[in-house]
């Protein structure tokens, strides 16, 4: 029997020649920005400010065992980006390719956050069932 489909391998090299070839970077915002699934790449506008906060967010690093596959669905994940020392408010955040600008992710905290002089932390997750970003073969 001859199954038409795309090779378990294929998705795991596809993301790991995007996910493994640039820097990633987490931007945060606030509830003035407007970004959308037309939002085509990093902006400034409506991004957060205030200390321990830099223009341009902060780098991403891969967790542990991803980029993986299950099921013939490819899945990545990215350790916790944290600010030390925080002083500012954020709606949401931006993951975006830190060489080309591209948007990967837009997240809606769905409500503001504020730090006070303290960490603030985007919780990720940490298994395949709230992976970030998954991509699947079609059918």
């Amino acid at each position: 029997m001859i199954t038409q489909t795309l090779p378990d391998r294929l998705l795991i090299n596809l993301f790991l020649q995007y996910f493994g070839a640039g820097a990633f970077k987490c931007a945060l915002y606030t509830s003035d920005a407007a970004l959308d699934a037309t939002t085509p790449s990093y902006t400034s506008i409506g991004e957060v400010s205030g200390a321990g906060y830099t223009a341009g967010g902060l780098s991403l690093t891969k967790a542990g065992g991803y980029p993986t596959i299950q099921g013939g669905t490819a899945y990545m994940h990215f350790v916790d980006p944290e600010w030390p020392n925080a002083s500012f408010t954020a709606r949401g955040a931006m993951i975006y390719n830190g060489g080309t600008g591209d948007a990967v992710a837009l997240l809606d905290f769905s409500r503001d956050f504020t730090a006070v002089a303290q960490t603030f932390r985007i919780k990720l997750g940490t298994t395949i069932v709230d992976a970030l970003l998954r991509a699947t073969r079609g059918q």
